[in-house]
């Protein structure tokens, strides 16, 4: 049996495919070689577990806004926690026709001028005497004197009254020395606005006497109302009043006015004196005050 040479193409055609295969090889290792070093070295790594700090929680400090504007959600509203203040209730006043009788001027009265200083005893009251003014026993005293000249005075009490009603009252009248005494029904505690109002004029005899309707509180002319009447136990007066008027009567149907025009549903009820210039005296009681 012949023994065959090797193939010279055959061989160089091996050896051509070998150098190819190591050339390739080699630029593999070089694109590859540090990508697998990599990822051997990661695998190498010891295993470490990872920490978790827990920290406790700090409280954020929140800070009270009066209003939280619309569509801002990090608006925190202030919280209700108002400081408490301290409230006095105060003692209601005393009922108008109900005071005098419990010795007290009620504090729903107002003085005439409105400067006159007042103060309250807590109890409903004012701290007596109220200008010229006391009560007691269910009555009001007006006494008041002056021994030297002066200007025309004129002072006295207001009481609101209810929008409709009538109110009644007696005048007990033991002195008027160059002294009006006074009184009427107004739309504001002011003798000097609209109003119906009525006067018994000073005189030296008390047993006698006229009661008189006044245009106004400086009228000195008027010739309207009653002939001279004997007081007696004192004179009857009484004020009937609606949103739309008023009308006064010496009862019992002695002298009646024409009704007054007084559109207003707050009126006020005036008792007090009018003085002349100089020296006055003047000495009257108030009594059986009733509100209807």
């Amino acid at each position: 049996m012949t023994k065959r040479e090797p193939d010279p193409i055959r061989i160089q055609l091996t050896l051509g495919i070998l150098g190819f295969l190591g050339v390739l090889l080699t630029v593999l290792a070089t694109i590859f070689g540090p990508i697998i070093q990599e990822n051997l070295r990661q695998r190498n790594l010891p295993t470490q577990t990872p920490m978790v700090i827990i920290e406790s929680p700090t409280p954020a400090a929140v800070i009270p806004t009066d209003t939280v504007p619309a569509g801002d959600p990090t608006s925190t509203p202030a919280p209700a926690t108002d400081t408490p203040v301290p409230t006095f209730t105060g003692v209601p006043p005393v009922a108008i026709g109900q005071d005098w009788g419990a010795g007290c001027i009620s504090s729903l009265w107002k003085p005439f001028p409105a400067d006159i200083t007042t103060v309250d005893k807590g109890n409903g009251c004012w701290q007596e005497p109220v200008y010229k003014f006391t009560a007691n026993d269910g009555s009001l005293f007006l006494v008041s004197q002056r021994n030297e000249n002066g200007p025309v005075e004129v002072y006295g009490l207001f009481a609101p009254l209810p929008e409709n009603g009538k109110v009644s009252f007696t005048i007990q009248l033991k002195k008027l020395d160059d002294v009006d005494f006074v009184m009427g029904v107004f739309t504001q505690p002011d003798v000097t606005q609209a109003g119906l109002l009525m006067s018994v004029p000073y005189g030296n005899n008390m047993k006698n006497l006229r009661i008189l309707e006044l245009d106004n509180i400086n009228d000195r002319t008027t010739r309207r109302g009653s002939i001279e009447l004997d007081q007696g136990n004192g004179f009857p007066i009484s004020f009937t009043f609606s949103e739309s008027s008023v009308k006064g009567t010496v009862e019992p149907f002695v002298y009646l006015t024409d009704p007054f025009p007084l559109p207003s549903a707050q009126k006020w009820l005036f008792l007090g004196y009018r003085s002349r210039e100089g020296a006055y005296d003047v000495d009257v009681e108030i009594l059986n005050l009733k509100l209807e």
